[in-house]
């Protein structure tokens, strides 16, 4: 830990940032929602079921994220990302879709692809913005971010099921995600697309090729 220093160069420092924005509102989410409906509803399975959405993201469009990634305008993936986030918390409060399991369901599904979405943009951004040296830094900035949000946000769960009405936390979540995109739109102005040339492979080429590297898996 003493061997980890903060990289301030701009915008290393603003995507550090977002991603606590986004990191600590997406887990508030998938744990206070369904917990919230448990609790109101005495459904257990159902609960268990909204919680297994966060994984829709990387499960479904792991291949396709990447790819889309890859040829996209990476500033704006993560500003369009971010602020279809924030719109769809806005209108799943004002709708109060909260009861609704049909509405419930595909909020959580738009919310996991669109943070999977995000966390592509940003595995593939901080390596071309972040000095050489600096990298291995940063990746433990943001593994630091990841672990800190896991013992932090149950505590804040805790406080937010008080409330017999959430819907004031959701709009406070979706104030951090409309940020976050702000801070992608303008962090990254100056940013400059990687044009060098990759490997045009498909689905089943891509699968062979990682399961060729045998010691690896």
């Amino acid at each position: 830990m003493d061997n980890i220093k903060v990289s301030t160069s701009s915008p290393v420092i603003y995507i550090y940032f977002s991603y606590a924005l986004e990191i600590f509102s997406t887990r508030l989410i998938f744990i206070a929602l369904p917990i919230f409906i448990v609790m109101a509803e005495n459904k257990d399975i159902l609960g268990t079921f909204y919680s297994s959405l966060s994984y829709l993201g990387p499960v479904c469009f792991g291949y396709i994220a990447g790819s889309i990634v890859d040829k996209s305008n990476k500033r704006m993936v993560g500003y369009i990302a971010s602020l279809s986030i924030s719109f769809m918390t806005i209108i799943y409060c004002l709708a109060d879709l909260f009861n609704s399991e049909a509405g419930t369901v595909f909020y959580l599904s738009c919310l996991s692809i669109c943070s999977y979405f995000i966390g592509n943009m940003r595995v593939s951004v901080i390596p071309l913005i972040v000095k050489k040296d600096d990298l291995v830094n940063a990746n433990s900035i943001m593994s630091l971010i990841d672990n800190l949000s896991f013992f932090i946000v149950p505590a804040i769960t805790s406080a937010v099921l008080v409330f017999n009405d959430i819907r004031i936390v959701f709009y406070i979540l979706a104030i951090c995600f409309f940020s976050s995109g702000i801070i992608y739109l303008f962090s990254l102005k100056d940013f400059k697309e990687n044009n060098s040339k990759r490997s045009n492979l498909n689905f089943m080429s891509s699968f062979k090729l990682l399961i060729s590297y045998k010691d690896f898996m």
